[in-house]
C-alpha cells in the first residue's frame, strides 16, 4: 500500500515513468 500512481507520481511524491502514468494530466517535474 502506498504506490498509486498519481499524474506520473507516486504516491510516496516519487516521480516515475509518466508512460506507465494517465496523460490526461501533465506530470509535476
Amino acid at each position: 500500500m502506498g504506490y498509486e500512481l498519481v499524474e506520473g507520481r507516486l504516491e510516496q511524491g516519487r516521480i516515475v515513468e509518466v508512460s506507465r502514468t494517465d496523460y490526461s494530466r501533465p506530470a509535476d517535474r
